[in-house]
């Protein structure tokens, strides 16, 4: 990650891993606890007794060679 603005992160990296990494941000920005929930198998154990967000949460991507072509 090069930077955060706002609710938007500037990822940097090769072209020729850019649809990987689209997926993989995506999927772990959509769903952030997903896999801590389904390494213990019990959300309602985690974070000292709270339940983590558990709705799905809607994530967009752009891939560009500057941020403001990406926008």
């Amino acid at each position: 990650m090069t930077d955060q603005v706002h609710d938007e992160v500037i990822l940097e990296g090769p072209k020729e891993s850019a649809e990987w990494a689209r997926h993989m941000v995506m999927a772990h920005m959509a769903n952030p606890w997903k896999d801590v929930i389904d390494a213990c198998g019990r959300p309602d154990l985690m974070l000292d007794g709270r339940t983590p967000l558990l709705v799905e949460l809607l994530t967009d991507c752009n891939s560009a060679d500057t941020w403001y072509e990406a926008k």
